[in-house]
């Protein structure tokens, strides 16, 4: 399990349910519909990207945001996994296009944080995202080049030339990516390093251990067979 992202609005601004309505479906169109979860859960019917609420409860630490008086509270529906420093996951771009674009559009207070894990809300404001940005332009996305995500000694991307990072694993396999290119690659103990090579989407990377050659093979045959 990992820290998502969570961000609300508060805004001294009365907004109808009608023009939350217009501005969710503005940000889907800017920033794509992957940005925001349209069933969250699973289990509930679809809810737009953002969405008026009388109370915001999703980060963590029991931290409680109401809309200000005469205001309005806004919920943003966010799938992207929380980036923070010392917790550098998610897409922390996109995450500040997503704030600075919900600032510019409202006029209100975005407050961003984590789900779990003492990641509090925090007044996302142009100070705070700079510091953030700072941070990235440093770090990166090393979370999952830490020590304690390689079970092994982590194998070389062959056009990078920089090492793979751990993208976890399961039985005796253990599962590698390239941050840089996508590159991708399984290994166990017995039979060694397997390539699985580029061009696969992330839902299907690692495909039961098959080439990325392998799977788009698999493809074409199935889609012969139906036509």
């Amino acid at each position: 399990m990992g820290i998502d992202a969570r961000m609300c609005v508060l805004c001294t601004e009365k907004f109808s349910e009608e023009e939350v309505r217009t501005l969710s479906w503005e940000i889907g169109a800017a920033f794509g519909t992957e940005a925001f979860y349209y069933t969250y859960p699973q289990a509930e019917p679809p809810r737009p990207a953002l969405s008026l609420i009388d109370r915001y409860e999703e980060f963590d630490s029991d931290q409680e945001m109401v809309p200000p008086r005469g205001g309005s509270l806004i919920r943003v529906e966010l799938t992207e996994r929380f980036w923070g420093i010392g917790y550098e996951r998610g897409n922390l771009l996109q995450l500040l296009a997503i704030a600075k674009w919900l600032e510019v559009k409202t006029g209100g207070q975005v407050w961003y944080g984590g789900d779990s894990s003492g990641a509090r809300g925090v007044l996302f404001d142009a100070k705070e995202r700079e510091k953030n940005w700072k941070h990235f332009l440093e770090k990166g996305n090393p979370y999952f080049e830490r020590e304690s995500f390689l079970k092994t000694s982590p194998p070389e991307c062959p056009l990078c030339a920089h090492r793979a990072s751990s993208a976890g694993g399961g039985g005796d396999r253990d599962f590698w990516i390239c941050s840089g290119c996508g590159w991708r690659a399984v290994s166990t103990p017995s039979t060694g390093l397997k390539p699985l090579g580029w061009g696969l989407e992330p839902g299907v990377f690692m495909g039961g251990g098959k080439t990325a050659a392998e799977i788009i093979e698999e493809r074409k045959a199935a889609r012969s067979k139906q036509s």
